[in-house]
């Protein structure tokens, strides 16, 4: 009969450690790019040798012609990378005892002797609480450092919860039409910001000149004055 009022309950939970996320990246060997037969390509493109047409022709022929040979020279390729979590607390320390508990797991692999086994087992204990340890103190110097400070409190609460926010772009068809939007929001939101501060600074004698040369001529001497003073 149990001791007390409470049964102890035993179980068996089948639970496997999280399969870390993928990711498909695109990249170019610009290391293995020859020099030589790039300049030589060049010289001898049609495309990108032709002075005739526009500028807007002229501009697209280049960027065509360019990319062109890039692909010759440094095709685009992908492959599959492993997003492994960030860890700006792993240190020298942490360095070190994986490097002992390595050394000790190839030694016992390579005896099979029981003393080396529990060499093993020990090299593992110290790293696992050197980890946890170390994590503990990060965190808790972080949290300390930005008791004031609500908005990284909350960042760095959702890096501990595992929570991600995914930057979401609008839906296009054309990339380069997207950036050329965003280009021009800002800067249409930057001059029409400039325009009213600078507006609004001038004295009230130049904001009511109605002779366009009059003002001009104000508005140069005031700004003038600004500069040197």
């Amino acid at each position: 009969c149990p001791s007390g009022d409470h049964l102890a309950i035993c179980t068996h939970l089948q639970t496997q450690k999280p399969k870390r996320e993928h990711k498909i990246v695109s990249f170019r060997a610009f290391h293995d790019i020859s020099i030589d037969d790039l300049v030589t390509d060049i010289t001898n493109s049609q495309t990108l040798q032709s002075i005739e047409g526009t500028t807007e022709e002229l501009v697209e022929r280049y960027n065509t012609g360019l990319q062109e040979l890039l692909d010759k020279h440094a095709p685009l390729q992908t492959k599959v990378i492993t997003i492994r979590p960030n860890t700006p607390w792993y240190n020298d320390s942490l360095r070190a005892a994986k490097r002992n508990r390595r050394k000790a797991e190839r030694k016992m692999r390579k005896s099979n002797l029981t003393v080396h086994t529990e060499i093993y087992k020990e090299a593992c204990i110290i790293y696992n609480k050197l980890m946890l340890q170390t994590k503990k103190d990060y965190y808790s110097s972080k949290i300390e450092e930005n008791s004031n400070d609500r908005r990284h409190l909350l960042k760095l609460t959702n890096t501990l919860m595992g929570c991600k926010r995914d930057t979401v772009l609008p839906s296009t068809d054309n990339d380069k039409s997207l950036a050329n939007k965003f280009c021009d929001f800002f800067i249409g939101k930057l001059s029409v910001s400039v325009t009213t501060n600078l507006w609004n600074s001038l004295p009230v004698e130049i904001k009511h000149i109605d002779s366009l040369a009059v003002f001009k001529k104000a508005l140069k001497t005031h700004l003038f004055k600004l500069a040197y003073q």
